[in-house]
């Protein structure tokens, strides 16, 4: 339950580097070791977005849409 302040970028050569650019506050809720063989110990994160813009959700979902979701 940790709270932060996230910044990321989608992936992706159609748009300028602006548009890609996600800004927003969240909760950790999830966090689990992954059980793959690496030399680094690796996580996988869940992050519930509670403070994040309509104008960044819609970046989230217009790159969801091209590239699907998982």
């Amino acid at each position: 339950m940790s709270h932060l302040m996230i910044s990321f970028a989608l992936a992706d050569d159609e748009e300028g580097e602006d548009a890609n650019q996600i800004e927003c506050g969240g909760v950790v809720v999830r966090v689990e070791k992954d059980l793959v063989k690496t030399r680094h110990s690796v996580y996988n994160v869940a992050i519930f977005f509670h403070e994040i813009e309509e104008s960044e959700k819609a970046k989230i979902a217009k790159f969801l849409a091209r590239h699907g979701s998982y």
